[in-house]
């Protein structure tokens, strides 16, 4: 598992300091060089399906913060 998150850490992208919920959006905007305020835009439209909801979810658990912190790996830690 060691492996699997130092890899995501070394990819390069963080979840953003601009939040509203999970910090998803503002990374994908400073990521991509977008607005923030365009990708949440986009992601209330995408939200109209199931698919996206998993997928926002999934990349808040594995996407580290701006200090490398990555919530599945903390979860996994205190159990």
């Amino acid at each position: 598992m060691t492996t699997l998150f130092s890899s995501i850490r070394a990819s390069g992208f963080h979840r953003g300091p601009d939040r509203l919920i999970g910090g998803v959006c503002g990374g994908i905007a400073r990521h991509t060089n977008t607005s923030a305020g365009f990708v949440r835009l986009l992601t209330i439209v995408l939200a109209l399906t199931v698919v996206s909801w998993f997928v926002y979810v999934v990349v808040w658990v594995l996407a580290p913060d701006e200090l490398g912190s990555i919530p599945l790996e903390r979860w996994l830690a205190r159990g």
